[in-house]
């Protein structure tokens, strides 16, 4: 699942990682860098901060993580708890909220990041999966290690803000890429059909039309075509420096590659 994607969002995805949280926390053998940098970061007013510098969550974010029941909140929260700081912006200091609405202007992706990264911190580096191979149906189990068995992209143009696209109509789009405050207004309307979900995202995203501002950003939305819909809620989604959950692993018994679609409950356990 990718939170960019906004087909309705299955709660089960992080319901198993929501128990697997009470447990023994193995131990680590190398200690996880809690320093990374991000592909774009947050602007401060003068420069864009890109260094995070993140936390092992602890029993008393534990107990906190336990009273998020809806997925789309833990998986907020987990950022909330676990991000220190961004650059020169000090979350330590901030309340929830405030820490909440700071990380909500970081792309979708990089919140991806940030989260793939706290579980490492928190977890450790290796991760063990199971699967049955396609090919001949054995059961076996891989070790993944999540910073390098992960692709964590980068961006060729992080500071270019907006990107145009031509409407079958010939009209002139101009969009920029969604941050995880667009996401969540999106995966927050309860009860929204996918194609609702899809005009949510487009009216937050699409800027202007032939360089004039968006009046009626829900109006815009619904009245552009199906393909030009699908094809710009595609430019958005590749954009995005989303890590691919699709790991490519050799089967033991019978070496056919396999693609292991990993969930973020995958990724959010011990």
């Amino acid at each position: 699942m990718s939170f960019i994607d906004v087909e309705p969002v299955k709660q089960q995805d992080l319901q198993d990682a929501k128990k697997a949280i009470v447990g023994n926390i193995p131990l680590m053998e190398e200690p996880v860098s809690n320093l990374i940098t991000l592909p774009r970061g947050l602007f401060d007013g003068s420069k864009w901060e890109t260094e995070a510098e993140l936390k092992e969550l602890t029993g008393a974010d534990e107990e906190a993580l336990a009273r998020f029941k809806d997925v789309v909140d833990f998986f907020d929260a987990v950022l909330v708890y676990g991000t220190v700081r961004i650059g020169a912006i000090d979350l330590s200091d901030m309340n929830f909220a405030d820490r909440q609405s700071t990380l909500a202007g970081l792309l979708v992706g990089e919140r991806e990041q940030l989260f793939i990264h706290i579980t490492s911190i928190t977890y450790g580096d290796d991760k063990v999966i199971t699967h049955t191979c396609p090919a001949c149906d054995v059961d076996s189990e891989t070790t993944l290690q999540l910073s390098e068995d992960i692709e964590f992209p980068t961006m060729e143009n992080p500071y270019s803000l907006t990107n145009t696209m031509v409407t079958s109509k010939k009209d002139t789009l101009t969009y920029r890429l969604a941050t995880g405050a667009d996401q969540l207004t999106v995966l927050k309307r309860k009860g929204a059909s996918s194609a609702e979900q899809n005009t949510l995202m487009l009216s937050e995203c699409i800027t202007e039309i032939n360089g004039a501002p968006v009046v009626d950003p829900i109006a815009t939305a619904r009245n552009l075509s199906m393909g030009d819909r699908r094809k710009i809620l595609e430019a958005l989604t590749a954009a995005q420096p989303s890590p691919d959950l699709n790991i490519k692993v050799p089967c033991p018994s019978c070496a056919f590659e396999m693609i292991l679609p990993l969930s973020w409950g995958d990724i959010f356990r011990p």
